[in-house]
């Protein structure tokens, strides 16, 4: 299965601004998607998660919704999806 992946404001000198990843499996995780990324590219574990969990202030969007309204980490995705790693903007 195929994912793309693009990245806003974090991991600038770790990931590719825009970039697919290609994984044997029909249906995987979030948590499993950020494996991969941290065995291919350092470090990106390190940056993204704390404590099992979405470190405060990185959100991860699933196809433009947010990984937190569906199972965070444990999220399935599946072939075709998109991931927007980024960090939380606030304005007003």
């Amino acid at each position: 299965m195929q994912i793309k992946i693009a990245r806003i404001g974090v991991l600038d000198d770790t990931l590719p601004s825009s970039f697919e990843i290609d994984i044997d499996k029909e249906q995987t995780t979030v948590n499993e998607v950020m494996d991969v990324l941290d065995r291919e590219y350092g470090g990106v574990k390190d940056e993204l998660i704390w404590n099992r969990a979405l470190s405060p202030g990185c959100r991860i969007l699933l196809n433009g919704r947010s990984i937190d309204g569906y199972r965070g980490l444990k999220t399935v995705m599946r072939d075709g999806d998109r991931l927007l790693i980024t960090i939380l903007i606030n304005g007003g």
